[in-house]
């Protein structure tokens, strides 16, 4: 879990690939998923899913991964992991769900 964690700094932003992941650390995808899942509910990093009509093809499906503590990104990624708004969805979407 910890190489997992170590490696996720430098996919934010970016379209997360489980599979990716999976084969830099040579588990199954379905550990990696697991472990992923785990660190969204300990607040670690959260995901934001694209959202728009389903018949766009140029949007892709997979989610965008950024964390919660700015602090865990590389200063190259800044850019990239000004999540505000999306943080702002995340946050309101998870208080309309009681979470």
């Amino acid at each position: 879990m910890e190489l997992l964690f170590d490696q996720l700094p430098n996919t934010v932003g970016s379209v997360l690939s489980i599979n990716s992941l999976r084969e830099d650390l040579e588990v199954s995808f379905n550990t990696t998923k697991k472990w992923i899942e785990i660190f969204e509910k300990l607040y670690g990093i959260f995901r934001v899913y694209p959202f728009g009509p389903s018949k766009i093809k140029a949007v892709k499906k997979e989610a965008k991964l950024y964390f919660w503590d700015w602090s865990q990104v590389p200063k190259d990624r800044d850019k990239k992991a000004l999540p505000s708004l999306a943080r702002e969805r995340v946050q309101r979407d998870s208080q309309e769900q009681g979470w």
